[in-house]
């Protein structure tokens, strides 16, 4: 399915009471898996070990930890009545 077969949602296809919402987890967003005295996390041991397929690490992942300034930039350009933004200095 190419992304131009996909129907646009808008906003009015959901209930009035629907609250929309997104989430990810560290693993996937920090990187930086020896700065700052990180110490390995379960998932960090499990893939240096070679247990996934394609023998990848999120070593780096989306970099998070370099690039919080502007995720958080970002995010309060993000209209919504509620948001928790947490950065850590």
């Amino acid at each position: 399915m190419s992304i131009s077969n996909i129907p646009c949602l808008l906003r009015d296809d959901f209930p009035s009471d629907f609250v929309f919402g997104a989430g990810t987890s560290a693993y996937q967003v920090e990187g930086a898996v020896a700065k700052d005295g990180r110490k390995p996390s379960v998932w960090d041991i499990f893939t240096h070990e070679g247990n996934v397929i394609d023998k990848s690490t999120r070593d780096i992942a989306a970099d998070g930890y370099h690039k919080y300034k502007k995720l958080a930039f970002l995010l309060e350009l993000t209209p919504g009545p509620t948001r928790s933004v947490s950065c850590v200095e």
